[in-house]
């Protein structure tokens, strides 16, 4: 690490990685900024800043532009790298770059987020109020667009993998025990390995 330039971006000053830093950027928490953050199940909130950042703290954001402003990033047009100045422009460029993908947001705005709530991608023309669930019909996107793959049960137990027998909570269909817990061990137990 002493060959590098390191730069911590973090809104704690108590870390560990802070001792290594040669620059500290002190960043906005949740409540401290507004945006769009999405979720594991690909629901889409919109937070909004509810308290002014403490300090010299800002949103990452806010610093991810400020520093492509500094260092006057440009794209081979010659035109700012970053052409957004805040999170609903950031937004809006991401709703035109994910528009057709699987991912696609181009339907969704601040507005239809907050009268909505929770908006799941892929919302579009299409969704207007987003997909609830994906691959309901078993067709999956491969990387060859013109043929996509359709799974059967009968194909999944005809070509067994060293993973065909696991269920969706990550247990074997053989096991009757959770896993981390010892086989031996009584309900009601303490069966922790953390001390």
């Amino acid at each position: 690490l002493e060959k590098l330039f390191v730069v911590v971006q973090d809104p704690f000053v108590d870390m560990e990685t802070l001792v290594f830093a040669d620059l500290y950027l002190p960043a906005a928490m949740w409540g401290a900024k507004t945006g769009c953050i999405t979720n594991a199940d690909r629901s889409v909130n919109l937070l909004l800043k509810a308290v002014d950042p403490p300090g010299e703290a800002r949103a990452d954001l806010d610093i991810f532009i400020e520093l492509a402003r500094r260092m006057d990033l440009k794209d081979r047009d010659g035109n700012d790298f970053v052409p957004f100045h805040n999170s609903r422009e950031a937004f809006d460029e991401w709703r035109k770059v994910s528009k057709s993908r699987p991912c696609d947001y181009s339907g969704m705005t601040y507005e239809s987020i907050l009268e909505h709530g929770a908006i799941r991608w892929p919302c579009n023309e299409e969704h207007p109020l987003g997909t609830e669930r994906l691959y309901e019909d078993l067709r999956f996107r491969t990387h060859q667009a013109s043929r996509p793959s359709k799974i059967t049960a009968r194909q999944h137990r005809e070509h067994p993998t060293p993973y065909s027998n696991l269920r969706a909570t990550g247990k074997s269909g053989r096991s009757r025990t959770p896993i981390g817990m010892d086989a031996k061990a009584r309900p009601g137990q303490n069966h922790s390995t953390m001390e």
